[in-house]
């Protein structure tokens, strides 16, 4: 006897009966929820000061202490906004979450999805965002300046309402009060301008959500400096006196190019290698026109 989609049948000779069951009713799929354990929860670590603390973090912590705990960051590429936000969570002794909000990113990413199992069971995998929200941390919404809109509303209701429903489930989840929420940007939320072509508008609705809880961020000189000497001591000051140098040409001249603190810190791995300042400079500029 062979079965097809529930049905029995038995081969048979011409002439003879065939023989077969009628198939049961299918069962309703049964849906888990499967909220897997947070890495470090809220409070159980005691937090800690970073060794290279970033130039905004005193003063966005103090933003967080004020109960603002929707923020946007706002600066360049390269300019050290995830790293603030994770600096954040380990002064806060709090968990770390980051979603990049590109165009592929759904609603699936944020809020989690329903999948079968090896056994055909559904089960909700809860999503990062959701386990944060549920459970407290720091997360990271960040490039939410190239968000798709209809994510970003989704997104900006959590964070006004304190709390927020599932899609695939219905279920409510209320809003931990050590949830702190960080959204990063490279521009201001009017749209794309000239060095960062594919940013969309932000809706007003968005924006409120950070009034007074903007912070801008720009590179960090005394870091840069930090970094470049612990990696190749004095010559790297040479290399930093130069990536400026070329830093300022760029703004002064208005320069579609990007001179960030990660030339700075590839750089100086560069020169740790080996290689001369003429080289990593050709290295970094090897796309730009010779004007």
């Amino acid at each position: 006897a062979a079965t097809l989609r529930g049905w029995k049948f038995r081969m048979v000779e011409a002439g003879e009966i065939e023989e077969f069951e009628e198939p049961k009713a299918p069962k309703a799929p049964k849906v888990e929820l499967v909220t897997p354990a947070i890495e470090v929860q809220p409070k159980q670590r005691e937090g800690k000061q970073p060794a290279r603390a970033h130039a905004q973090l005193a003063r966005v912590l103090r933003k967080v202490r004020a109960a603002l705990v929707n923020l946007l960051i706002v600066g360049p590429a390269g300019s050290g906004k995830t790293t603030l936000a994770r600096q954040v969570a380990e002064s806060l002794g709090l968990a770390f979450g980051v979603l990049s909000l590109s165009g592929g990113a759904n609603e699936s990413h944020l809020f989690g999805r329903r999948a079968p199992d090896a056994t055909g069971a559904w089960s909700y995998h809860e999503s990062p965002f959701v386990r944060i929200y549920r459970n407290g941390g720091v997360f990271l919404l960040d490039e939410i300046d190239a968000a798709d809109p209809n994510v970003l509303v989704s997104a900006t209701a959590a964070l006004a309402n304190g709390f927020l429903v599932v899609p695939s489930t219905g279920e409510r989840v209320e809003r931990h009060p050590d949830t702190v929420i960080m959204s990063a940007a490279n521009t201001f939320g009017a749209g794309a301008d000239a060095m960062y072509v594919g940013r969309n508008a932000l809706d007003a609705a968005t924006l409120d959500r950070f009034v007074c809880a903007l912070v801008m961020v720009a590179y960090d000189r005394d870091l840069e400096r930090k970094i470049a000497l612990d990696i190749e001591g004095a010559e790297g000051e040479a290399l930093l006196a130069r990536l400026w140098s070329l830093r300022d040409a760029v703004a002064s001249n208005k320069l579609r190019r990007i001179v960030g603190t990660r030339a700075i810190i590839a750089g100086a791995k560069l020169l740790k290698a080996g290689d001369s300042i003429a080289e990593i400079i050709g290295d970094l500029t090897i796309a730009w026109s010779a004007e």
